[in-house]
């Protein structure tokens, strides 16, 4: 009769033990997957969010100039001064600003991955059905002009005026939401300018 006893014992622990064991490993499988679901989402929000942006950025450049440095030179020919149009940059940020801001709030913004994605496992990565995650921002949009100075010759300097897009998107799936911030650079101007560039301007980088 103990030795039933015992028995039953053992076979009621090795059952709890199976049951803890499989239940751990569930909860393991469970947060990586999660984890790598916030990744996939966050990686395709920001492609959806860039491609917007890049498309809002083409469109607004092709309606303004884009004379947006004054480059002084003396009687020598030597650059003495190189200035920045800042109502022409200041227009420009705020023309981006709103029309990328109301392109983000567009609550039919979607962007996919496929289900397989998920795994991490390399051969099913972009197999399964279509994961369709709809986004849009929740805040203001944000830009910023930054400009850049290099040296690329003798008398040669590669002036460069980048935008920095920064905004604050929702992604939203039956299965969970998720808050992302944006902050993209874009490369609005490219200009070689010849000529001796004073080092203030070089060292300003």
């Amino acid at each position: 009769m103990r030795k039933q006893v015992s028995r039953s014992y053992k076979i009621s622990y090795l059952v709890i033990l199976m049951a803890a064991v499989a239940l751990f490993i569930v909860i393991v499988f469970a947060v990586r997957i999660n984890s790598r679901l916030d990744s996939i989402i966050e990686l395709t929000v920001s492609r959806g969010t860039s491609e917007i942006i890049t498309d809002c950025i083409g469109k607004t450049l092709d309606s303004n100039e884009r004379d947006w440095i004054n480059i002084s030179k003396d009687s020598n020919g030597n650059i003495i001064s190189i200035d920045t149009d800042s109502f022409a940059v200041n227009k420009l940020c705020n023309q981006l600003e709103k029309t990328i801001g109301d392109a983000l709030k567009n609550d039919s913004n979607t962007a996919g991955f496929p289900v397989g994605a998920i795994t991490g496992i390399d051969i099913l990565s972009g197999s399964g059905f279509t994961v369709n995650v709809e986004y849009f921002s929740i805040g203001d949009v944000h830009t910023e002009i930054k400009t850049e100075f290099e040296a690329v010759g003798i008398n040669q300097t590669r002036h460069c005026m980048k935008l920095v897009v920064s905004a604050e998107v929702s992604a939203v799936m039956p299965v969970k939401n998720l808050t992302i911030d944006i902050s993209q650079e874009y490369l609005l101007s490219e200009t070689v300018i010849y000529g001796q560039i004073p080092e203030v301007y070089l060292a300003s980088d």
